[in-house]
């Protein structure tokens, strides 16, 4: 899961979010995730290099919609 913000998000918001509270961290390790600060451009990156493998996996597996 990926928690995103709006292109209009500040810098100090978006920085202050990055920068999670260790309480916050703490929570989310214990539910099963994991916080890894990155930046817009290294996520926009990830998601382009995901949604590219995933596309070859549905067409391989010749899986369709509905």
């Amino acid at each position: 899961m990926r928690l995103c913000n709006p292109k209009s998000t500040s810098s100090p918001l978006y920085s202050a979010r990055k920068n999670a509270d260790p309480a916050i961290r703490k929570r989310a390790f214990e539910a099963g995730a994991l916080v890894v600060p990155s930046t817009p451009e290294a996520l926009a990156a990830r998601m382009e290099r995901e949604t590219a493998a995933w596309v070859e996996v549905v067409r391989a597996a010749n899986i369709t919609a509905g």
